[in-house]
């Protein structure tokens, strides 16, 4: 088992082997089930219970009996359960790897750099590798002592994008210890061996530059650092700022004469999409000048005369692409500016997408109803703008924007039918890259087969109740809701902060009652009462296509039932009530109404809208603990001429 910590978050990564090949395969997972390890099909696992709070890491490896499956799905399967304990890890052990050459993004590094680092003292290995970026170059690795803090390389990189990975290892640590796994009868299992391990690693990527044949220069002036630009022909193509599709610069062909030529050249590997901006003023008289595309020496367009900035896309099947602009003259006239331009090169390789869809009925006292949320659970390529999922009239959406921000939105409906309707409502958009030239719009349905109220049971906290004060640190809390789901989630925070108090807790479905794992925190805590049943078959998603009934490269989807609730409650003396907000600088953006108010730490706001200010009835849009700072809200507009909105405060 080992437990791995990069940048500022933490994750558990088991890891299953054996001396015989399994039948079907053998199969690990923790108590709650979220982490596990396949051997002998797939080899697959879910490592991705991704947190900056290392104990919740370890809460969720040390909370309940791990299970072995040898053989699932075979007669002859056999289940066997152990206990991992964890000791003395802390944050200080794995400590904090620093790249000091190359830094992340750094260009024309050399082809045999002397790569430098600091990392924690304690872990006594190293693990140190650097190779080109999509792996059909140099590669090179070598483990080393943990006192080690450089090693040069023994040949040279391939010229291009590269990453260097850095990893301090500690195996068999000693803070992690597992029990010999036992089955129903208590017989053990032979010939087991369980080990804990440390790892704490971190990723530089950089360029082996224009020292190796590529020009930086084009590269940043096309906007493709990671690519390898070089140029030739009578006169070489040059960064320039006065002649540009972005505003900041672009590649300008060379200055050449009558019969002569300039091109400007690269490659990729697809399959994916290229998309470029380009531009030529020229002569295009009978033989004319004319700036020309071409994909491994074939033509594929080509512009002339006083044409304008205009964008081109094209899809490239597997392999690696040679990709060519070249400037031809031909041997008479000369006319317009007698030059081409390049700008915005961007490739994208073929798109894959695995995503959930989550339906929740929320008993909330302050906002019961039922909502979804769409999910990014994988997605490749990164975004280059965003990539969002949208459902009809914006209802529930998910994002996630190049600058790593993510977050989903739901809209709560009143009853389980206005929720299917809205899930039914039309075509469910997925944006890759919104805004941006290259951007590619899927659309997919959803189709609700078999949901009924019953498969949605209410939860309810029955203690303590809502806002009630004077809760005891060690409280002991109860509850009722479905027993037929997979997972029980409790968690309980402070809701200005979102910071744990008591903890995090995953329970059996059949448990009605439990005290958190720390004591409670004085003031106003909340408690988050969650049941999971994942991979709901009534609700089903189409498979997303194009404008054209193209596919993804690679689409998962799956629809997970919950049913949750949120009580809030003061550990200690009550607080003082809360008092009214005031809606700021109120403005419509696209296709949303946007305002601003400061929120007051603790409190719940709830939006509401209404149609008239007469005879509608108010209706709750969302919710929100505030937390002290002026939050932005964006709105979806509806169909309706007009809508007035308040905020209530509890």
């Amino acid at each position: 088992m080992g437990i791995w910590h990069a940048y500022d978050f933490y994750y558990p990564n088991p890891s299953l082997t054996s001396t015989s090949p399994p039948l079907t395969f053998h199969w690990l997972e923790s108590a709650s089930g979220r982490v596990w390890r396949q051997l002998g099909d797939t080899n697959g696992s879910n490592a991705f219970f991704l947190t900056n709070d290392l104990n919740a890491v370890i809460h969720e490896c040390t909370n309940g009996l791990w299970k072995l499956y040898l053989n699932r799905g075979d007669p002859s399967e056999q289940l066997y359960q152990f206990a991992m304990s964890i000791t003395d890890v802390t944050p200080e052990v794995f400590g904090d790897v620093t790249i000091l050459f190359p830094v992340n993004q750094s260009t024309e590094v050399t082809a045999t750099p002397t790569f430098t680092w600091t990392g924690p003292d304690n872990l006594p290995s190293i693990f140190v590798s650097a190779s080109y970026g999509d792996g059909g170059g140099n590669s090179y690795s070598v483990d080393l002592p943990g006192s080690t803090t450089q090693w040069t390389l023994p040949g040279p990189l391939t010229p291009g994008p590269n990453t260097l990975f850095v990893q301090y290892l500690s195996n068999n640590f000693s803070g992690i210890t597992l029990s010999t796994p036992t089955n129903a009868l208590g017989v053990a299992l032979s010939d087991w061996v369980g080990a804990g391990d440390v790892y704490s690693y971190k990723f530089s990527n950089f360029i082996v530059g224009s020292d190796t044949g590529g020009d930086s220069e084009l590269a940043d002036a096309v906007d493709q650092p990671t690519g390898i630009w070089t140029t030739g022909g009578d006169a070489a193509w040059f960064r320039q700022t006065d002649e540009t599709y972005d505003g900041t610069d672009a590649a300008q062909s060379g200055d050449i004469d009558h019969g002569e030529v300039s091109w400007i050249e690269t490659t990729v590997e697809g399959p994916g999409v290229l998309s470029f901006w380009w531009n030529v003023s020229s002569d295009d008289s009978d033989s004319y000048d004319y700036l020309e595309f071409t994909v491994n020496g074939d033509s594929e367009t080509e512009i002339s005369g006083d044409w304008g900035w205009d964008y081109y896309e094209i899809n490239l099947p597997a392999g690696t692409h040679t990709l060519r602009w070249t400037y031809n003259k031909d041997d008479d006239f000369t006319a317009g500016a007698d030059a081409a331009w390049l700008d915005e090169v961007q490739f994208l390789p073929e798109i894959e997408l695995h995503m959930s869809l989550n339906i929740e009925r929320t008993s909330n006292p302050l906002n019961p109803g039922f909502l979804a949320f769409p999910s990014f659970n994988f997605i490749q390529p990164a975004p280059l703008t965003s990539h969002e999922i949208v459902s009809p009239n914006n209802t529930f959406s998910a994002y996630q924007g190049s600058d790593g921000e993510e977050y989903i939105t739901s809209s709560v409906q009143s009853t389980l039918a206005e929720l299917i309707t809205a899930l039914e409502a039309g075509d469910w958009t997925i944006y890759i890259n919104r805004g941006h030239p290259s951007e590619r719009q899927y659309t997919f349905h959803v189709t609700v087969d078999a949901l009924e109220l019953s498969d949605l049971p209410e939860a309810n906290i029955t203690s303590p109740t809502e806002g009630q004060t004077g809760v005891a640190p060690d409280h002991v809390f109860t509850w009722t809701g479905p027993t037929n789901y997979d997972v029980l989630y409790l968690y309980s925070y402070l809701p200005g902060t979102n910071t744990p108090s008591g903890g995090y807790t995953n329970l059996a479905s059949d448990v009605m009652i439990s005290a958190m794992p720390n004591p409670l925190a004085p003031g106003t805590n909340a408690l988050y009462l969650n049941y999971t049943r994942n991979d709901f078959s009534g609700v089903s998603l189409s498979d997303p296509e194009d404008a054209s009934f193209q596919p993804l490269t690679d689409w998962q989807a799956q629809v997970n039932l919950a049913s949750g609730q949120t009580r809030r409650f003061v550990v200690g003396a009550a607080e003082p009530p809360a008092t009214p907000v005031q809606i700021l600088n109120p403005w419509h953006t696209g296709t949303n109404f946007s305002f601003s108010l400061i929120t007051q730490a603790g409190r719940t706001h709830t939006v509401q809208s209404r149609t008239n200010l007469s005879t509608a009835p108010w209706v709750n849009v969302t919710n929100f603990i505030g937390n002290g700072d002026t939050m932005q809200l964006f709105l979806p507009n509806s169909d309706t001429p007009e809508a007035y909105y308040r905020v209530s405060t509890q």
